[in-house]
């Protein structure tokens, strides 16, 4: 996010000029011998090359790499000094850019390569000495758990250039905007809802059953703040241990996956995007584990993969490296998990086995320069340094075909048009202490003497269960070979990764019938034909719960659409999709274009005239200004028609003319209508209409009734034991 001209690093440092000559506070920093060599020159050098910099007519800086982008002397900022810190440090510092983190740790493991500098990048008066006092040019974080209204303010105060952008940070932080955000992009999600009081969880598992996931909205990873509930007994502890109520809670639907797959997308600071193989990760106690690149899954999956993963990136703001994981289901569509706003763990692999680590992309897209390769390397490319057999130094790599006696047919088949397969292994902590020392060591020293190994080791103080301290990336040139080999290191990683195949080869998806059934879902889910499909098993919550439009359902297996929305634009979709939600919430499969009464009349006469023999029983048309669609709709149909009047944007009577224009329909043309703007309101009646034929349709709309009662009555509850005064709302 560029936030003052073009030349952020000009606008700031000629500010500073006059300021340059006094002495300021400065932070503790930590400096390894190799980073002071790299100290700037004296004080009076830097103001003389500031002064040049802001003249009149400015010569392009000796070191600039691109024509948009930040020299290569500009100093990158990352919030956060841990191992990701660290790999990025040690990227930038092969690249010659200096990095400056800011860090509580005494040690921080960044500090290998990256000026470390004491501080907490939650503490808002911390990140705006660190931008101020360090000459902070562009600045990145390695963990999205910081402060974004201090980024925020040093953006408005210092102008300094932050990638990716604090909205961005700020919509990734809470998980159920994150949900939120991507529904509104089109990306498939599992079906999910905000929890606020006991009659949410107990109408959730109504709706989704058990088990279903119960989330913090907040400061969740590695599997912390995620509690899978398992049966009745179990909702009041899972609140409990999720930090209650109060804390911010919600539910997603259990996606029974076959299994977990991501994609690391890098994007330029002109919004370009550009993603890496699609890789799949195993888990162990809710930390990735294990992934393999590219993972074992048909052509067309991986192509849906990506697609899903670059929407997702493409719908946000900022520069930088993104993680983003998904589901893969039985029938070969695809959920999305989240996406994290910085290098990720599924993406280590790229450091040995892609032409491009994420690290070095990430700061090649955060200073403005123009991104590697993402591909992973070829067998014969790496043949020299397998050559050497890849133990000792751990420098092996992918060996060729011929050295291992690998048919050259097989490395096609097994790699991506080629490649080597790259595979991940996460050193974690096993036990505390010294015993955990020496159990990550015995895992280095059977890589050490494994073809085709690199460890990576992070010089974290300590050792505790479930913390990372390394990981080791093992390249081959056939997946057979490279699960052979995480065998030796770690067998029972090499056996989940073959129960995985099994159970996707069990659905279908890893046989040539079973490839084409793969296929037809991806292209339902992904292509379609204008219309959004969904048909989430959810039912009732409170007025407050938000859904999601799950993945298309499988060839087969999809159920026809009941309801049909339509609506004239698409920018009424901020409007529209709330009545999506709540059908999703209720289980009721749906289809959603769009169709515009002046500008494809004939579009929709044949919608509207189709709409009966295609299986609709509900349609909910929203239209703003003359707000024609509803009433046209109805005249050629006989099917029960909802008008949502919709405020279009730049409108200056509110929504108010839409409204008036349905409910004038003449005698005859009847069309119900709701208040303006209140398309969830239209979910619930078509909800209705349907439930009168229904009766289990009907039993959740009595559930969710009775959900809103219980939920007034324990707000009523607690500002009675409260009182009004310390009542929070």
């Amino acid at each position: 996010m560029l936030l003052s001209g073009k030349n952020v690093r000009l606008n700031r440092h000629t500010t500073e000029v006059a300021s340059l000559q006094a002495p300021a506070p400065q932070p503790t920093i930590r400096r390894t011998p190799a980073v002071k060599r790299q100290r700037s020159a004296p004080a009076t050098r830097r103001m003389a090359t500031v002064q040049a910099t802001a003249a009149p007519i400015a010569e392009r800086d000796a070191t600039s790499v691109s024509e948009t982008g930040l020299p290569r002397t500009a100093v990158v900022g990352v919030l956060g000094g841990g191992q990701l810190g660290r790999m990025m440090a040690l990227a930038a510092a092969n690249l010659g850019v200096r990095v400056k983190c800011l860090d509580p740790a005494p040690e921080a493991p960044a500090a290998v390569a990256a000026e470390h500098v004491r501080g907490h990048f939650r503490d808002a008066a911390a990140i705006e000495d660190f931008v101020k006092g360090q000459g902070i040019d562009v600045l990145t974080m390695e963990i999205e758990h910081v402060n974004t209204d201090a980024l925020e303010q040093a953006a408005r105060d210092v102008q300094v250039d932050i990638e990716p952008s604090p909205a961005t940070i700020r919509t990734i932080q809470d998980k159920f905007d994150q949900k939120r955000h991507f529904a509104a992009a089109g990306v498939p999600l599992p079906a999910f809802r905000e929890v606020r009081c006991g009659g949410c969880m107990e109408a959730t598992a109504g709706a989704f059953g058990y088990p279903f996931m119960l989330k913090a909205r907040r400061l969740a990873y590695d599997g912390r703040g995620n509690y899978l509930v398992r049966g009745p007994g179990e909702l009041e502890g899972a609140v409990a241990a999720l930090g209650g109520y109060e804390a911010g809670l919600y539910a997603e639907q259990f996606a029974p996956f076959v299994k977990e797959l991501a994609v690391m997308v890098v994007r330029s600071r002109d919004g370009r995007v550009v993603s890496y193989p699609v890789v799949e990760t195993l888990h162990k106690d809710n930390i990735c584990h294990v992934t393999e690149a590219p993972a074992e899954v048909p052509p067309a999956i991986r192509e849906a993969a990506r697609r899903v993963a670059e929407r997702a990136v493409g719908c946000l703001q900022g520069a930088g490296i993104f993680g983003v994981e998904m589901f893969l289901l039985p029938d070969g569509s695809l959920l999305l998990n989240e996406v994290a706003p910085r290098p990720h763990n599924s993406g280590h692999y790229t450091m040995d086995g892609c032409v491009t680590s994420q690290f070095e992309n990430h700061v090649r897209a955060v200073l403005g320069w123009p991104l590697g390769e993402t591909r992973l390397h070829g067998g014969s490319v790496a043949a020299a340094a397998a050559a050497s057999n890849g133990n000792g130094n751990g420098n092996g790599a992918c060996c060729s075909a011929a050295s291992n006696g690998v048919a050259a047919a097989e490395v096609e088949e097994e790699g991506e048009e080629g490649s080597c397969v790259a595979i991940m292994l996460n050193l974690l902590g096993e036990a505390d202490g010294e015993e955990g020392v020496r159990r990550a060591h015995e895992v280095m020293g059977a890589a050490y003497d494994t073809p085709g190994c690199k460890v990576h080791w992070y010089g974290k103080e300590g050792m505790k269960v479930g913390r990372k301290v390394g990981h080791i990336n093992i390249l081959a040139t056939s997946r057979r070979e490279a699960r052979e080999r995480l065998g030796r290191l770690d067998p029972a990683a090499a056996a989940a990764l073959q129960r995985t195949s099994q159970a996707a080869a069990a659905a279908g998806l890893l046989q040539s019938q079973g490839q084409g059934h793969a296929a037809a879902a991806v292209q339902q889910q992904q292509q379609g034909t204008g219309v959004v499909a969904g048909a989430a098993a959810c039912s009732a919550g409170p007025v407050a719960a938000e859904g999601a439009a799950a993945a298309a359902e499988g060839a087969g297996e999809a159920r026809r659409p009941l309801v049909g929305i339509i609506m004239g634009s698409d920018s009424d979709l901020a409007t529209m999709k709330a009545a999506a939600q709540v059908l999703e919430e209720f289980g009721v499969p749906l289809e959603l274009t769009v169709v515009s009464a002046h500008r494809t009349p004939e579009r929709m006469m044949d919608y509207a005239r189709s709409a009966a023999s295609r299986g609709l029983r509900v349609i909910i048309a929203g239209a703003g200004g003359a707000a024609h669609l509803p009433g046209m709709v109805a005249a050629m149909t006989a099917l029960p028609v909802v008008g949502v009047p919709v405020k279009p944007s730049g409108a200056h009577l509110d929504g108010l003319d839409a409204l008036l224009s349905i409910v004038q329909m003449p005698r005859g043309v009847p069309v119900a209508t709701v208040a303006i703007g209140n398309a969830a309101n239209a979910g619930l009646l078509a909800v209705r209409i349907l439930g009168a034929a229904d009766p289990e349709l009907r039993a959740r709309m009595e559930a969710y009734q009775e959900g809103m009662r219980e939920s007034v009555l324990g707000k009523a509850e607690r500002l009675e034991q409260q009182g009004w005064a310390n009542y929070k709302a």
